[in-house]
């Protein structure tokens, strides 16, 4: 991943949602913080703080995943995608929710009246 790479993902991913706006939580990886990015209007990047994969919802959800795919065996690595592809999209939108919900999140969207 690079700055040129989070542009277009960035760019696309708003081009693809135009009406709602969307708060993405990222790292502090150098392309996520570089001023040559260019926010689209409807999206806003959250910071987490650093060195603290407690706060990254993606981590949580890593966390549940493993436990739902412990003790597989798998004969290549394109078959555990696979499965943990299946597992994710068998999962639903209020397990997801249950989580990443993070207080800190919904307390930043607050102060900037989101």
């Amino acid at each position: 991943m690079n700055t040129e790479g989070f542009q277009l993902f960035l760019d696309g991913f708003s081009a693809s949602h135009p009406a709602d706006f969307h708060v993405m939580q990222v790292d502090n990886a150098r392309f996520h913080t570089t001023a040559k990015l260019s926010l689209p209007d409807n999206v806003m990047l959250l910071y987490q703080p650093p060195y603290s994969p407690e706060v990254n919802p993606i981590e949580q959800v890593w966390a549940w995943a493993k436990g739902e795919i412990a003790g597989e065996i798998f004969e290549t690595v394109d078959d555990l995608k696979r499965r943990v592809n299946a597992v994710i999209e068998s999962a639903g939108e209020a397990l997801f929710k249950s989580i990443v919900h993070r207080q800190f999140i919904l307390d930043a969207l607050n102060i900037v009246n989101i």
